[in-house]
């Protein structure tokens, strides 16, 4: 009997174990799959057309040229540009300390 309730303590142990260790695998997954998805925005907006030095956690708006699909980055956000907004808004995104780019609405 004692031996019976040891194992049942073992696996009860061990089980938590593995809940825990399957847990921070997928914490580590989301983790990386965030990272991944920051250095393809980050390469899109590298390449742009970056008319100032943008400053760690500040707001930006990445657009697309209509003319001939150029990235462009901006400070005016899509609602200061009055009627007609020269570009197409895709995302508004922010420097991280890092120097990848998160994307806070929208999409690349």
């Amino acid at each position: 009997r004692i031996r019976g309730n040891a194992m049942t303590a073992m696996y009860d142990q061990t089980d938590r174990q593995m809940e825990q260790l399957r847990q921070q695998m997928e914490t580590l997954m989301n983790q990386a799959k965030s990272l991944g998805n920051r250095m393809q925005v980050s390469e899109v907006i590298y390449q742009a057309e970056i008319p100032f030095q943008p400053v760690i956690h500040h707001l930006y708006h990445l657009y697309q040229r209509k003319s001939n699909g150029a990235h462009v980055l901006s400070m005016i956000a899509p609602s200061e540009w009055g009627r007609k907004a020269p570009y197409e808004h895709l995302a508004t995104v922010r420097l991280l300390g890092d120097h990848t780019w998160e994307v806070l609405e929208g999409g690349v």
